[in-house]
């Protein structure tokens, strides 16, 4: 009679693919960020990230006067691609037992664990900015204050990455103007977005401390994929699709599974970031 062997049921490579396949959807700041990959199967573990910087507004010129050409120049910025990993011990007791489905939930939360660590990296750029103010994002004030550092005319998301706590506070304090999450519809720019405030979509997140939080500006033309107009405040590389390997323990009977991605998440235009709380 033909056995069904454990090593069988666990294929690396159909798991990396499921895997590879479930992280950006994980990823929840990802609307936040542009993701490249056009960096994968490329040498090198360091980048060097360029950007146009504007070159002034054009000016009055008098009949039979020659227009002064400005100077195309460039600002930039380096990036380090790192690598986050991920391991499960399963027994073949709990593989083959039938109950549920372990090799399926391995699967989710190795993706689960390597985006969670990409959002908190995210989190991490986003308090690289420059452009702040001192009040806690609990008020439609602190809102409003917020939004004109833009200073801008661009149609243009907001989406303010805050506290649990302080997204009570806020909604308690802007009852009035508050929509519900259900009721921004097809408009939500993050999934699970808890209300929108003032023009701003407010979402919910343990990975900013009280009293701070982040107002990010998303451009409509981040959609346009085919010039430098894709890139917003935060740009997401993979450098590798994720990676999953196993190991028996014979002595154990389990097995390790493994999975690792090489990325990096940098800041790309700290000109579209205020932080709520200080500079600190």
């Amino acid at each position: 009679m033909t056995q069904t062997q454990l090593a069988q049921m666990i294929n690396p490579e159909v798991m990396a693919d499921m895997v590879s396949a479930k992280l950006p959807k994980l990823i929840k700041f990802t609307p936040l960020a542009y993701v490249e990959r056009e960096l994968v199967g490329q040498p090198g573990n360091t980048i060097t990230v360029p950007k146009w910087v504007y070159s002034g507004d054009a000016k009055d010129i008098a009949e039979g006067v020659a227009i002064e050409p400005d100077q195309l120049t460039t600002a930039k910025s380096t990036m380090t691609i790192k690598k986050a990993g991920k391991g499960i011990e399963l027994t073949d007791e709990a593989v083959l037992s039938g109950y549920g489905d372990p090799l399926g939930q391995a699967t989710h939360q190795i993706a689960l664990a390597l985006a969670n660590k990409v959002d908190n990296d995210l989190i991490e750029e986003a308090k690289k900015a420059t452009q702040f103010i001192d009040e806690a994002p609990t008020t439609g004030a602190a809102i409003d204050k917020a939004l004109a550092v833009f200073d801008d005319e661009e149609d243009a998301n907001y989406v303010a990455l805050i506290n649990p706590a302080d997204a009570i506070d806020l909604r308690a304090d802007t009852a009035k103007n508050w929509l519900s999450g259900s009721e921004i519809g097809a408009n939500t720019v993050v999934s699970g977005t808890f209300g929108e405030t003032h023009g701003v979509q407010i979402v919910r997140t343990k990975k900013v401390d009280k009293g701070k939080g982040f107002l990010i500006k998303v451009s409509p033309t981040e959609n346009d994929t085919t010039d430098v107009a894709k890139y917003g405040a935060f740009v997401i590389n993979l450098k590798r699709d994720v990676a999953i390997e196993t190991d028996r323990d014979i002595l154990k009977k389990t097995t390790v599974i493994t999975g690792d991605e090489h990325y990096g998440v940098y800041l790309y235009d700290p000109t579209k970031v205020v932080k709520f709380g200080g500079n600190a």
